[in-house]
């Protein structure tokens, strides 16, 4: 393991793991992916997870420097196609689940990807924003990017956003890990309000800087946007369920019956 690589794992665990408030917050989350997941050990599954999401910050440095090391499968981009053939955009509606960034490696088409970015962060959204656009993305800010994203869709582009973690953004429960769990709306309240079809598409590692891209069939846009994002978290459960050491679920999840 590289002198980086280490350097990267020891500040994760002590931002996480050493801090017993947010330890505690980490085995919260990870005993309900357990139970759901078949899991016996919430504790080793939680530490399992902040390994992974150690190599997904590593594999992101080396991105920016080394994109022939990795390897990646795009599986079914036959639903990108027929989506686009909609002529009304189409969000890609992913979540923080093995290495999303790895998207930014898509050559199909003369695509380029626009991603939507928590950016209000003075340091933090400037370096998030500065790697992005290094490794590939056009990044459209969270904040304020509401007519940016409205042109991109306009264009027929395909728009990413991240719809897991609710944690400062508007939210709605849906039914997932039998609980109800609160998940972000913003992607399934613009798919409505544009007519476009939403894609799940999840990037899962399969062994170092080897990943699979699982692009699924489109969800129609619903008038009642809560449809489509619990069609959206019915997918969603399915990866997490298989592979719940790559979710990176380190902040607390708000659920209702829980």
């Amino acid at each position: 393991m590289s002198l980086l690589k280490k350097l990267i794992k020891r500040v994760i665990f002590g931002i996480y793991w050493d801090n017993k408030k947010k330890r505690e917050v980490v085995l919260d989350n990870y005993k309900l992916i357990s139970s759901a997941s078949g899991q016996q050990n919430p504790e080793q599954l939680a530490k399992e997870a902040l390994v992974s999401f150690s190599d997904y910050i590593y594999e992101v440095i080396t991105l920016i420097f080394n994109k022939k090391k990795f390897n990646v499968r795009f599986l079914n981009l036959e639903y990108l196609d027929e989506a686009l053939s909609l002529q009304r955009g189409a969000i890609v509606s992913t979540a923080h689940i093995g290495n999303w960034d790895i998207g930014s490696l898509l050559d199909h088409k003369d695509l380029k990807l626009k991603v939507v970015a928590n950016l209000d962060f003075p340091l933090a959204g400037y370096i998030i924003k500065l790697i992005r656009s290094r490794i590939g993305f056009d990044v459209i800010p969270a904040k304020n990017g509401l007519r940016e994203i409205i042109t991109s869709l306009k264009q027929n582009r395909p728009l990413c956003m991240l719809s897991d973690i609710s944690s400062n953004f508007p939210s709605e429960y849906v039914d997932f890990l039998n609980h109800k769990v609160s998940f972000p709306k913003a992607a399934f309240q613009i798919a409505s309000s544009r007519n476009c079809p939403i894609l799940p598409v999840f990037i899962i590692r399969k062994k170092p800087f080897d990943f699979d891209c699982y692009i699924e069939n489109y969800i129609e846009p619903k008038k009642d946007y809560r449809i489509a994002m619990q069609e959206w978290a019915n997918s969603f459960e399915k990866y997490v369920i298989k592979y719940p050491n790559q979710w990176y679920i380190f902040l607390p999840m708000e659920i209702k019956n829980g």
